[in-house]
């Protein structure tokens, strides 16, 4: 039973780390869903990431961010990205398309959020055979993406610990079957 309440306060410990550094991290940027390009994405919701054409000039560039209320919050980089942040509530995805239309902007993109998922170093689970835990269309099997048990969701919660006892109490096998 002590092992139950450790658990149950440890949990509850690192849930509030999260929500107090969630509430000084991203107070002002709010991580929203929505589909881009025919795929679901997580998003940072008032930011866009930005890539100016070769030889153009950033002070130029940023006077096209004004222009939309936007403001350079990461300078473009060697490769030439950069990030916008729009004010609270701005619609970004309109803005998306009319920067990809400017003859400055080489592309644009919702500033996306990217989580990262515990994998075994199973050979068998990193070669896909095992599609029960993880499926996402194998072939050879020719498998259905999301046909398993969502083992990597649960992975990224527990992985579980040698001080948790599990187990399994069954009746016996009916005599008369």
């Amino acid at each position: 039973m002590s092992n139950i309440f450790f658990l149950c306060g440890r949990t509850f410990t690192i849930m509030i780390m999260f929500y107090i550094y969630s509430v000084t991290c991203f107070s002002q940027d709010e991580i929203m869903q929505g589909y881009y390009q025919g795929e679901q994405i997580e998003y940072i919701g008032n930011q866009i990431c930005v890539k100016i054409r070769p030889n153009v000039d950033v002070q130029t560039v940023s006077a096209l961010f004004s222009n939309y209320d936007g403001e350079l919050i990461s300078n473009f980089n060697s490769l030439r990205w950069g990030v916008i942040q729009l004010p609270q509530g701005s619609d970004i995805f309109p803005l998306i398309d009319s920067l990809k239309q400017n003859l400055l902007i080489e592309e644009a993109e919702p500033n996306g959020v990217g989580r990262e998922h515990y994998d075994p170093n199973d050979y068998y689970y990193g070669l896909g055979y095992q599609w029960s835990l993880y499926n996402y269309g194998q072939q050879p099997t020719g498998g259905t993406p999301g046909a398993d048990i969502k083992v990597r969701q649960a992975w990224d919660i527990t992985r579980g610990s040698s001080n948790i006892l599990i187990a399994v109490l069954d009746s016996g096998i009916p005599y008369e079957h």
